[in-house]
């Protein structure tokens, strides 16, 4: 329902535009004309798209809950692209207008805070797509996109002196206007608030340890945190003597268990640096976030597929059946390279008789001695290892590629959507 709801928001907030512009457009017009009221709609709309993209990646979590973090940040990136290019349009027409009307360019403060506005756009877009080609940091990346915070208000000023619609037009466009700018507002002092309810709220790391050769498990003690199995938070934690930036992880420990836990493979900067924490550093943590969770959906009988690391969600998920003493049939399927890639291995094995109906089936894809499943995580895999697929839901969780595979696969065998659950929990 509150995809729904949020879908039409996000529709209204773009037709406003939309029904102005046609409210003054002139039919019958001339090259430069033209150039003119499209350069008014492209802003317009880019203007709108802008705190959509913003909205969404705001990590409100009223607007987050029942969707997941993962899908908006997914439309976030999105909506960039589309504002980025509504932007430029709107720079190309304006130009073309100039041009036609005065054969000269004309340049005032006021136009140039849109092409500063439209630069600082460009260089944010560029740090997302090629950070980790270029080899900068995730923090380096994160500290260029908080230049994106002054993009809305400097493009609400060039607007508000540079648009006749807002100058002059309708009152209910000039409400549009300054609702948005409010709005905008809100969410930049609620996340204010929560970064300072964060800061207020420290924790402590109480154990450091590893689970395999290239896994790291953290443990924090601190105030109660309410969360769901499967469900994820934003970590931010002392190493050595810098504090770094927050970065996602799924929450491993079980909500019934007083403590918190993450399992993480040293595969980024930050994670791999996870093993150098010491305990008693603080750290302070932000959430849950995430949808990932069974208890979300009516399912009495679960199958859990998983590609390396991404058991995670999969290790809270059956703690918690674990702890709560709840009865669901569960399947693990869970892809790894080879044996020396398992983690909670023996606590797996020990869940067979904690758990009434629950097995683990490991496939191994570069161990040739392995003795059980070999290769990788197929159609073939699955069918011989759950026999109540027709009623069964699946949650997929692991490396990008194996998700790819995973999922149109489950689509191909006859699983319907609404019973195909997954998260993407990179948000970088």
């Amino acid at each position: 329902m509150k995809k729904i709801v949020l879908s039409v928001i996000a529709v209204v907030l773009l037709a406003v535009p939309v029904i102005a512009w046609a409210q003054v457009i002139v039919l019958a017009v001339t090259p430069e004309l033209f150039a003119r009221q499209l350069a008014w709609l492209m802003g317009a709309l880019g203007f709108a798209v802008l705190f959509i993209q913003f909205a969404l990646s705001s990590r409100v979590r009223p607007l987050e809950s029942d969707v997941g973090l993962d899908r908006m940040i997914h439309l976030h990136r999105i909506t960039g692209i589309v504002g980025t290019t509504l932007i430029f349009l709107h720079l190309v027409s304006v130009t073309i207008y100039e041009l036609l009307k005065f054969g000269t360019l004309s340049l005032s403060w006021l136009k140039f805070s849109g092409i500063f506005a439209f630069l600082i756009i460009l260089a944010v877009a560029f740090a997302a797509l090629f950070y980790k080609r270029v080899g900068w940091r995730y923090e380096t990346w994160k500290r260029i996109h908080f230049a994106s915070y002054i993009v809305f208000p400097v493009v609400f000023v060039h607007s508000l002196y540079l648009s006749e619609q807002i100058i002059t037009g309708e009152l209910y466009m000039k409400v549009y206007w300054w609702a948005l700018l409010g709005l905008y507002a809100a969410i930049v002092l609620y996340k204010v608030v929560l970064a300072l309810v964060v800061r207020n709220r420290p924790y402590a790391v109480t154990s450091v340890a590893p689970a395999s050769h290239d896994v790291t498990t953290v443990t924090f003690d601190g105030p109660p945190f309410d969360h769901k199995p499967g469900q994820f938070m934003l970590v931010s934690v002392e190493v050595g003597d810098r504090l770094e930036p927050s970065h996602p992880y799924t929450i491993a420990s079980s909500p019934e268990e007083p403590f918190l836990q993450i399992s993480a493979k040293a595969i980024g900067d930050f994670s791999a640096e996870l093993r150098d924490v010491k305990p008693g550093s603080r750290a302070y943590i932000e959430g849950p976030y995430g949808v990932f969770s069974f208890l979300n959906y009516d399912a009495p009988s679960l199958v859990f597929v998983a590609g390396g690391i991404g058991i995670t969600p999969f290790m809270s998920q059956l703690r918690y059946l674990r702890d709560a003493g709840l009865n669901r049939k569960v399947r693990l399927i869970w892809g790894n390279k080879t044996e020396a890639d398992i983690c909670f291995g023996s606590e797996l094995e020990t869940m067979k008789d904690q758990l009434p109906d629950f097995d683990v089936v490991h496939v191994m894809s570069h161990q040739e001695d392995w003795n059980g499943e070999k290769g990788f995580i197929t159609r073939d895999v699955v069918e011989r290892h759950v026999d109540d697929a027709d009623r069964a839901t699946f949650f997929v969780c692991g490396p990008p590629i194996m998700m790819e595979k995973a999922i149109p696969m489950l689509g191909d065998m006859g699983i319907p959507s609404d019973r195909i659950r997954y998260e993407r929990f990179s948000l970088g």
